[in-house]
């Protein structure tokens, strides 16, 4: 199920000095950043079967609002907790690295991992330039207003845009790859379904499990990505190259970038560097003469709300 295709690399340094890379290669995971992502991923999955086993034993409309925003927040978790495995930061040897990030992560939530890695890797390439296939997601007419901007919120947070997203997937890889995808994501969903069924309902999948997915969770996504890469006003000029973190405070960090995923400046700079220890090359960033330019916002609700104010 696992076997993935002979591919371009997924440690795809950006156009950064040389002697800037060699400071932080010690950053590169090691067994002690294996132990942490898989204690990390544990206490991911713990926190939704948590939530699910609270909500079957209250059975209320107010148990079910919760339990799907803590599963909001999680499914959250695992989408960044594969884009660590699609940079191969997950786990040193490359097939666990593989298997752990797509049954454990990326198939839990919908997202194909081979194609996924194909379009993201891409995406790290060409950030910036109008190649880049995650464009349409922080730039380009379409977001150049207000109401552009709301309509784009809109169809993530209404599950417009994942629908849109899965169907498009196939057009990112061939025939067969695509088709791998959809197998695993099939075989997956189908065993989340059984395990929902076998300590509960069968309900409960599609109501705890799928409607956070396309929602919420979509929703959040989303906006993540928008923030962490649009630009508008002054900021065109003074960030030409949209490297972007976030300082998130503790309830922004977990619902809409766990897993460290607001140090997004630090990751583009040096994508082999696992999500824990990004906060370390922000520090060491933050401590250089010679750093790359970089945009740290506060806010991610913060930033949406004043680019709502500023767009015309």
């Amino acid at each position: 199920m696992v076997a993935l295709p002979a591919e371009e690399s997924p440690i795809v340094p950006e156009a950064t000095d040389l002697s800037l890379r060699r400071d932080f290669h010690d950053l590169r995971v090691d067994r002690a950043d294996e132990l942490w992502n898989l204690g990390y991923l544990a206490l991911t999955w713990g926190a939704v079967g948590g939530s699910v086993a609270w909500f079957w034993k209250k059975r209320t409309p107010a148990s079910a609002l919760a339990a799907m925003a803590v599963i909001a927040s999680r499914q959250q978790a695992l989408f960044n907790v594969e884009h660590d495995a699609l940079h191969r930061s997950l786990a040193r040897n490359r097939r666990v690295n593989d298997t752990i990030g797509l049954v454990a992560a990326a198939a839990p939530v919908g997202s194909g991992f081979r194609s996924t890695r194909t379009h993201h890797l891409r995406h790290h390439r060409l950030l910036n330039t109008p190649d880049d296939p995650d464009a349409y997601m922080h730039r380009g007419a379409h977001l150049e207003t207000r109401r552009g901007l709301l309509r784009h919120l809109f169809e993530a947070f209404t599950g417009i845009f994942a629908i849109k997203l899965f169907k498009h997937r196939d057009t990112w890889v061939d025939a067969e790859t695509a088709r791998k995808d959809k197998r695993d994501l099939v075989l997956v969903q189908l065993g989340l379904w059984a395990i929902f069924t076998k300590f509960t309902k069968w309900w409960t999948y599609p109501l705890l499990w799928l409607a956070p997915l396309l929602s919420v969770t979509s929703g959040v996504l989303v906006t993540r990505n928008y923030v962490d890469h649009a630009l508008v006003g002054d900021e065109v000029v003074a960030y030409p190259d949209r490297r972007v973190s976030v300082d998130a405070n503790v309830v922004e960090g977990a619902n809409f970038a766990p897993y460290n995923m607001n140090w997004h400046a630090e990751h583009h700079l040096f994508p082999w560097i696992p999500a824990r220890r990004l906060p370390e090359a922000s520090r060491r960033l933050a401590a250089r003469a010679d750093a790359p330019d970089r945009l740290v916002r506060k806010s991610y609700v913060g930033v949406l709300l004043n680019h709502l104010k500023m767009l015309p």
